[in-house]
């Protein structure tokens, strides 16, 4: 089974993916928060795969340590099954950034990806509703206001 690390040090909902992966019998390994805890994270643990959040400031992190250090994990390239090119785009529109190491496998890889896309798609769906729903009350408000009631 992969053994995942998931960058959580911005907003993005992954924490809510932690759970998910868990329940699936993936072994996650502990929060980074900082570059030097997550280089010593990645050195001492060798996850098979890394996700972030792209405009998460660890991300950057990342790509020099891929640079420096030939096992470090790099970008996910899949392959080009039809498939895989869509979850890969997937996860890129939803902004998460995949790293994997030499042993993680396409196929080993797929069933992660599926399952943060659908997460990750949930739950902005969910945001959007909660949006709507606020404008919609305030348009009322300021519609009952504007009358006098």
């Amino acid at each position: 089974m992969l053994r995942i690390l998931l960058v959580t040090d911005t907003e993005k909902a992954l924490g809510d993916v932690r759970q998910a992966l868990t329940r699936r019998g993936y072994a996650l390994l502990p929060d980074a928060t900082t570059a030097p805890g997550l280089v010593r994270l990645i050195e001492g643990q060798s996850p098979d795969l890394v996700l972030v959040d792209a405009e998460s400031p660890l991300r950057d992190t990342l790509e020099q340590l891929a640079v420096m250090n030939r096992n470090a994990p790099r970008g996910l390239h899949m392959g080009d099954q039809l498939a895989d090119l869509r979850l890969q785009q997937a996860t890129r529109e939803l902004g998460v950034s995949v790293y994997a190491s030499h042993e993680a496998t396409p196929a080993s890889v797929a069933p992660v990806l599926a399952l943060l896309v659908a997460r990750l798609t949930q739950a902005a769906s969910v945001q959007q509703r909660r949006t709507e729903t606020a404008r919609i009350t305030a348009d009322r408000a300021l519609l009952l206001h504007a009358n006098g009631l």
